[in-house]
């Protein structure tokens, strides 16, 4: 994205879509680009940590899997995602036990409470 973002900037005509971390950590180098769209949820992007099998995989670490994705969705590790900042602009956004994606069909409420009935207990045990 960063050459994407580069190339865009050295072309009058250029447009481009891109993610709003890769934007903001070469923001100094991009003299001519202006954002034309952001905060819509068509352009949502949310990320996912997900334990690999250890049933499949038995050399993983499981355990320190789900004590890394407990503590990204704790409410220390959301306000975490949420203070994360490069010149001075917020990276990212906690979403964690938000259905806000539901409109695009990400995750249907059901989809997010089933998520949040296994992963809450899991937070709570690691992060109480």
């Amino acid at each position: 994205m960063e050459a994407t973002l580069i190339i865009t900037n050295n072309d009058p005509k250029g447009y481009t879509l891109t993610d709003r971390g890769t934007y903001i950590s070469i923001l100094d180098k991009l003299q001519f680009i202006t954002v034309l769209v952001e905060n819509d949820k068509m352009l949502l992007n949310p990320y996912s940590a997900i334990p690999v099998n250890p049933h499949i995989f038995p050399n993983v670490n499981y355990q320190a899997a789900l004590k890394l994705i407990a503590y990204l969705c704790s409410p220390t590790g959301q306000q975490m995602v949420n203070n994360y900042r490069k010149n001075n602009l917020q990276m990212f956004f906690a979403c964690y036990g938000t259905s806000n994606s539901t409109e695009l069909g990400f995750d249907t409420d059901e989809q997010v409470a089933e998520y949040l009935n296994f992963w809450n207990p899991i937070i709570q045990l690691y992060y109480p």
